[in-house]
């Protein structure tokens, strides 16, 4: 009988998670024993992984934790893959394949968020631009509730320490100018014309 529950709350959960990205987040974050434990059971696995991916625009680097990925930047050169495979590198990297071959729009990873409670927030709303679009500094601050905070955004959004997942390079100037981003403005329009918003 247990099974059966747990079972048809895993699928709830799957199912929630497709629906709508800020679902998705939310249920990832909320740190309690719920259904979504069970999605990502293989954590209690996890032991602290570096790994390296190949884009087509450069490397990014993979880091993990026993919590979910900590980590993903872009790097100049590969310094160590040895004992870098793990279930979750893999699934970074098996995501970050479909990503960059048009086939994947949204990402399913567990994330880890290290920053300051407003950091967090502007992180979590990242995450709930639609692939595609677009949204400026101005527009997230009212998100968030702090209509003055454009320019604390933008620290936030320059802090953010998992490039592509948590997509800061969907966050542009008021006047619709590509502006700052940690891997380079090529790169931020590249992924902008992946994703065809250019």
């Amino acid at each position: 009988m247990n099974n059966k529950i747990i079972e048809i709350s895993d699928k709830a959960v799957k199912y929630l998670k497709a629906q709508d990205p800020p679902i998705r987040h939310l249920i990832e974050n909320i740190g309690i024993n719920t259904p979504n434990d069970f999605l990502y059971d293989y954590l209690k696995y996890e032991s602290p992984k570096t790994g390296y991916y190949k884009s087509p625009i450069g490397i990014l680097k993979i880091m993990t934790s026993n919590k979910g990925l900590e980590m993903l930047e872009f790097t100049e050169e590969i310094e160590d893959e040895n004992n870098s495979e793990s279930n979750l590198v893999n699934q970074v990297k098996s995501q970050l394949d479909e990503y960059f071959a048009g086939l994947r729009k949204t990402f399913d990873i567990p994330l880890v968020y290290n920053g300051t409670a407003f950091q967090k927030k502007v992180w979590h709303t990242l995450c709930t631009i639609p692939y595609g679009k677009t949204l400026n500094y101005g527009q997230i601050a009212s998100i968030i509730g702090n209509k003055k905070a454009s320019r604390a955004v933008g620290g936030a959004n320059n802090r953010n320490k998992i490039a592509i997942i948590i997509p800061c390079h969907r966050v542009i100037g008021a006047n619709a100018e590509l502006t700052g981003y940690a891997g380079g403005l090529d790169k931020k329009r590249w992924l902008l014309e992946h994703e065809k918003y250019l």
